[in-house]
């Protein structure tokens, strides 16, 4: 019984049936695969634009702005209290000069200060996530390029 099924003619509708069947199923795996890729082009690029708004570029820092937030972070590990006087001797500045910076810092979102309790009311800086973020990235790459060129100079 299963030898006459295989040799016995095939309808032609059978014939077409399968045909169309075999097309509409390259077709829909066709479909569903261009769409997916351009929906993972898309999705992609949409990602790209929501990290960059959320982790915009840090803005370029010039040497000073550096100089006192790693100041800052030092006194901190140290556990020295900051203050602009202590500031404007290690760095070389006046004072007016370590205040302009630390408001510009202030202002980019790398540093807060906060007002004492002490007679003079002076106000400390402390770095914020961000700073201490960018410090430690920058710490990081000082580290790396400081070992890169150890090992080109013995190479």
């Amino acid at each position: 019984m299963g030898l006459e099924l295989l040799t016995s003619p095939l309808q032609n509708w059978s014939v077409m049936a399968l045909a169309a069947l075999l097309l509409y199923s390259f077709w829909t795996v066709d479909y569903y695969h261009r769409t997916s890729s351009n929906l993972f082009f898309e999705l992609h690029k949409a990602e790209d634009v929501i990290h960059k708004l959320r982790n915009p570029e840090p803005p370029p820092l010039n040497r000073s702005h550096i100089n006192i937030m790693q100041s800052i972070a030092r006194m901190a590990e140290t556990g020295i209290h900051p203050s602009l006087l202590l500031f404007s001797t290690g760095s070389g500045m006046s004072q007016l000069q370590v205040e302009v910076i630390i408001e510009q810092l202030a202002a980019m979102g790398f540093v807060h200060t906060q007002k004492t309790e002490s007679p003079t009311r002076q106000s400390t800086p402390q770095l914020t996530l961000k700073g201490k973020e960018y410090v430690l990235n920058f710490r990081s790459k000082n580290a790396k390029d400081a070992k890169q060129a150890d090992n080109t100079k013995i190479s």
